[in-house]
């Protein structure tokens, strides 16, 4: 071990495509029920046990669980997405951010805004696809290292702006929600890209 290195730096992982998340229901692009003309429901995808497999009993349950009658021509089309709010204006801010990220690191693209203005719980899951969010961020970023989110944590400081942490983005606590009358410039951190092992010591 005396010619191994000191410390290991594993390479960032590689994002799989099937890991794609769906914008408008909890789960993965790939992933959802269909309902078959037998009656039947299979669920797509390839990333669980079940997938690809007729579930004939499945309608049946819910519809004796639910006490109401399930028909796969009972369709309410979803209108997602739904009116998005217009960013707030903070240019100032803005070009201090520039100095700090890679355009590719900072989105004030409409669809972004409003998946990083919500979770999954049942109202805000209804709310994107048949009413409307209020308050979204006004602006998306994507740090990829400690001092990036250490000199963001301080330029909002400066300019008076609300910065709300996003990683998984269920938020079941209704943690990414943002106030309806917050009228600071809010910025959604999202953390995925901070995902890798830095260093690892291969002695201890």
């Amino acid at each position: 071990m005396e010619n191994s290195p000191t410390r290991i730096f594993p390479p960032a992982p590689a994002p799989k495509p099937d890991e794609e998340e769906s914008l408008d229901v909890w789960g993965f692009r790939d992933t959802h029920f269909e309902i078959l003309n037998n009656g039947s429901v299979r669920l797509t995808g390839s990333r669980y046990s079940l997938c690809g497999q007729e579930l004939p009993s499945l309608l049946p349950w819910v519809s004796e669980v639910m006490k109401v009658p399930v028909r796969a021509d009972d369709v309410h089309p979803p209108a997602y997405p739904t009116p998005i709010p217009e960013a707030l204006a903070h240019p100032q801010f803005l070009a201090e951010l520039r100095k700090i990220f890679a355009e590719d690191q900072l989105s004030q693209d409409p669809k972004v805004r409003l998946r990083h203005g919500h979770g999954h719980t049942q109202e805000e899951m209804f709310a994107i696809k048949y009413g409307k969010i209020g308050r979204i961020p006004d602006l998306v970023v994507f740090p990829t290292e400690e001092g990036q989110v250490a000199a963001l944590v301080e330029a909002a400081l400066r300019y008076e702006a609300c910065l709300i942490p996003f990683g998984g983005g269920t938020s079941v606590t209704e943690a990414l929600r943002c106030p309806e009358n917050e009228a600071r410039f809010i910025v959604s951190v999202d953390m995925r890209r901070m995902n890798r092992i830095l260093w690892i010591d291969p002695v201890n």
